[in-house]
């Protein structure tokens, strides 16, 4: 079995992934994409798969594709006999900023804010359905700050580990929002925190 070490680097299986290191002034350059989908990195070895999050120029802001990039590879990985577990972290300082705010303010559709909202929550619903329901391990390795859904997500992982420089804050409130994620119920299946609970 692999040994997960957070004061620098996850390891993993024989793997291991870097999630602490110190960068100067320049953010630090984006991973190569593996999977199609900008803004994600997606690597597998030894039975791990690695899920990064890959923007640091925009502190690894969530787009609405990267969100279904998220979620088709973890269906995938779901059915695949070789991937064993999903680890989820960022590239560069962050680990998430939460969404990135272009989501809600380009390309609007023809219906409007309305429709815009409504194409939103089926993403958002898709992404967490593919969570809750992921049937390996899920771990996440979170190697900064995270605001808003990468904080309330957290509660669909099996494991979450952190470096001495992660931070957690969901602004929703403040925003005169209501938080999302873990505590948004599915149709599927309609509870809070399901993978939390699977271990009690």
């Amino acid at each position: 079995s692999g040994v997960l070490v957070v004061g620098g680097v996850v390891v993993g299986s024989g793997v291991v992934v870097g999630i602490n290191a110190e960068y100067g002034d320049e953010a630090p350059a984006a991973a190569e994409p593996t999977e199609g989908v900008l803004g994600l990195a997606v690597s597998s070895s030894e039975g791990v798969l690695t899920i990064r999050l890959n923007r640091p120029e925009k502190f690894n802001a969530l787009t609405w594709e990267m969100y279904t990039g998220i979620g088709d590879t973890l269906n995938a990985a779901a059915e695949n006999p070789a991937v064993r577990v999903v680890l989820l972290t960022g590239t560069g300082k962050w680990y998430c900023a939460g969404n990135d705010l272009s989501n809600f303010t380009k390309n609007m559709p023809a219906g409007g804010p309305e429709e815009m909202a409504s194409n939103g929550q089926r993403v958002l619903n898709n992404f967490c359905d593919a969570m809750i329901k992921f049937p390996k391990p899920l771990i996440a390795a979170v190697n900064g700050p995270a605001i808003g859904i990468p904080v309330t997500t957290l509660g669909l992982c099996d494991l979450v580990y952190c470096t001495d420089n992660a931070t957690f804050r969901t602004p929703f409130v403040s925003l005169g929002q209501s938080p999302e994620a873990a505590q948004v119920s599915s149709s599927q299946e309609p509870s809070a925190w399901p993978r939390l609970m699977r271990c009690c």
